[in-house]
């Protein structure tokens, strides 16, 4: 049974007065008591029991949350919600925020949103430099447990020629731009090292990255055995900055010391 049939289930054992806003004040005040008489059943077992909770106990906690369940169904059907499109919002909403690792247990921290959004997008601005003339381009890369960045080039690309000459690079990679659903920025500044690595590869790494990226065994091969001309390349951070108003909206610059 999924959250809709036990949404029209529900509906067939709930009777209304004839007045819309009685009757969901009715449910709402209803989800109220039920949730309060779970509270009231778990008080009791702290005080009584000292917290242990019973099989006895775990039917009685059962059935009032059951109650809230159908408290709650009834009254999104007659709010017009999907109860499945609510339980579907919600669970979205608690990845796409700290309240999801919380949920899992897990604090949330710079760390785990930086590898979070890593591990979501597939491309970053690579920024090089040589004298007084910045280069910018994109590329597509992996990162690995240690957060390095991976990506392959031609070692002729303008990019590439300044790694050469000087390795002080920076990424940046955009995770969230603000729309008017969704008024937040989320993005990463990392700087560090860049330098080429070649076939030298680690083949775990290169596999992953050909993985993320959809590349062709034929690539694989290639690159594996220096017989293509592009080459891999490494950023080593030292240091990661990352804006996030919607996890830290009173200070959403926070920064991560690697070196």
């Amino acid at each position: 049974m999924n959250f809709d049939e036990y949404q029209k289930r529900a509906l067939t054992t709930a009777s209304t007065t004839g007045d819309e806003f009685k009757d969901i004040m009715h449910w709402a005040l209803g989800v109220n008591g039920e949730a309060g008489e779970i509270a009231e059943k778990l008080k009791k077992i702290i005080r009584d029991k000292k917290g242990m909770i019973s099989e006895a106990d775990k039917a009685e906690l059962s059935k009032e949350i059951g109650d809230v369940l159908w408290y709650l169904a009834v009254l999104a059907e007659h709010l017009g919600m999907s109860f499945e499109e609510i339980a579907e919002a919600n669970l979205d909403k608690l990845q796409k925020t700290g309240s999801y690792w919380r949920q899992r247990g897990q604090p949330m921290t710079i760390e785990s949103l930086v590898r979070e959004y890593l591990s979501k997008i597939n491309i970053m601005q690579l920024a090089t430099s040589v004298g007084d003339q910045p280069w910018l381009c994109t590329v597509h890369y992996y990162h690995d447990k240690t957060l390095n960045l991976y990506w392959c080039s031609l070692p002729a690309r303008r990019h590439s020629e300044e790694i050469s000459r000087n390795s002080q690079a920076a990424a940046y990679v955009l995770v969230h731009e603000n729309t008017p659903d969704e008024d937040y920025v989320t993005g990463m500044t990392i700087t560090g090292h860049a330098e080429l690595i070649g076939p030298k590869i680690d083949r775990e790494v290169f596999e992953l990255y050909a993985k993320k990226h959809n590349e062709s065994d034929k690539f694989v091969k290639a690159v594996i055995n220096d017989e293509s001309p592009y080459k891999f390349y490494r950023l080593k951070p030292n240091k990661i900055t990352l804006f996030d108003n919607k996890n830290f909206p009173n200070d959403p610059r926070q920064e991560w010391d690697l070196a």
